[in-house]
C-alpha cells in the first residue's frame, strides 16, 4: 500500500516537473490574457496586478483560484464578479456594479448599502465610474453607538477604498419597510435609526411635518404597530398646528408618551 502511494507521488513529481520544463521552453501554459466586461469599471491592468505569478505561468491553475481572485476584486470595487474560461490560456472577467440600496450613517461616516448585504463608502474612487450611485431608498440608515459593529473588524478594514460585507439586518429592513408602506408612513420617513436598549431592537423614525420635526420611537417588530401607527397618526394630526419637535415613544404597553418642544 505504502508502495503504491510513493509510486504515485513519484509520478506526479515527474509529470509536474515534465509540465514545468515543458512550460519553460514552449510557454503553452502561460495566462495570454483576461478580457473585463465592461472594460470602463474595471480595468485590465488591475485586474492582471492582482493573479499570482504562479497562475500567470500555469493558467490552469487559474481554474482552481478564480474564487479567490473575484473575492479579491470585489473587496475592492463595489461590483459582483464572475471569472470564466474563454479559450486556450485566455479568461473572461463579467462585473456587475452593486446598486446602492440604502444610504447608511455609521461610524462618523456615510456608506452605501446594497441589497446582498456589502458596504462601500460613498467616497469610493470607482463611483465616479460606475453608473447610477444614488441609493435607491429615500430614508437613511441611521446605526447607532448603541449598535454591534456594522462591519466586523471595522476599525482595521473599513476605508475609502474597501468593500465589505457588513452584518446589516437586510430581510428585517425590507420586512420594516413593507410594513411602513403598508401603515402610509415609509414616503414620509426621512431617516431609520437602529438602536439597542436593554437587548432590545428598537427603530426611532424621524420625519417632517408641515413645520414640526417628528421623531417616532418604536419596537423593531412589525406585528406590533398594526394599532401603535394609528394612534401616532392621530396624534401627529392633533399637533400639526405647533411648530418645532414631537418626539413620540411607543415603545411602552398600552400606552403612548409625547412631548413636545419648540
Amino acid at each position: 500500500m505504502i508502495k503504491k502511494f510513493l509510486i504515485g507521488l513519484l509520478l506526479v513529481a515527474v509529470l509536474t516537473g515534465s509540465l514545468f520544463r515543458l512550460e519553460e521552453r514552449f510557454q503553452l501554459f502561460r495566462l495570454k490574457g483576461i478580457e473585463v466586461q465592461p472594460q470602463a469599471i474595471i480595468s485590465n491592468k488591475k485586474v492582471w496586478d492582482q493573479i499570482p505569478k504562479r497562475d500567470k505561468r500555469l493558467w490552469p491553475l487559474l481554474l482552481f483560484h478564480r474564487r479567490e481572485l473575484t473575492k479579491n476584486i470585489m473587496e475592492q470595487v463595489p461590483v459582483s464578479a464572475r471569472l470564466e474560461l474563454a479559450g486556450w490560456g485566455y479568461f473572461r472577467l463579467k462585473v456587475t456594479p452593486l446598486t446602492p440600496w440604502f444610504m447608511v450613517f455609521w461610524n462618523g461616516s456615510e456608506w452605501y448599502l446594497s441589497l446582498d448585504g456589502r458596504v462601500w463608502s460613498v467616497h469610493h474612487e470607482m463611483n465616479s465610474v460606475i453608473l447610477h450611485q444614488e441609493p435607491r431608498e429615500g430614508p437613511i440608515l441611521v446605526w447607532n453607538e448603541t449598535m454591534y459593529d456594522l462591519v466586523s473588524g471595522s476599525s482595521q478594514r473599513m476605508t475609502k477604498s474597501s468593500v465589505l460585507v457588513s452584518r446589516a439586518p437586510v430581510e428585517k429592513l425590507k420586512m420594516w419597510k413593507e410594513s411602513l408602506q403598508s401603515l402610509g408612513f415609509y414616503d414620509d420617513i426621512n431617516s431609520i435609526m437602529i438602536l439597542q436598549n436593554g437587548g432590545t431592537l428598537l427603530l426611532e423614525l424621524m420625519m417632517r411635518k408641515d413645520s414640526n420635526t417628528v421623531k417616532i420611537l418604536v419596537p423593531a417588530s412589525p406585528e406590533e404597530w398594526e394599532y401603535t401607527f394609528p394612534a401616532i397618526r392621530e396624534i401627529i394630526m392633533q399637533t400639526g398646528s405647533k411648530s418645532g419637535e414631537i418626539y413620540i415613544d411607543g415603545t411602552y404597553s398600552g400606552k403612548i408618551l409625547v412631548r413636545t418642544e419648540n
